[in-house]
């Protein structure tokens, strides 16, 4: 994920996942429960 965040100049990274909780999974990373990925995405502006 490191990598990631370098090659992509990311400022976060959410992992979906077909659980049922989103939770934390370290600094600037988190899992998304498939199930609330509609609420918790933000529109661009």
């Amino acid at each position: 994920m490191q990598s990631a965040f370098e090659d992509l100049e990311l400022t976060r990274l959410d992992l979906i996942h077909a659980g049922n909780e989103t939770f934390p999974l370290a600094a600037r990373v988190r899992a998304v429960a498939a199930k609330d990925i509609l609420a918790e995405l933000k529109p661009r502006r």
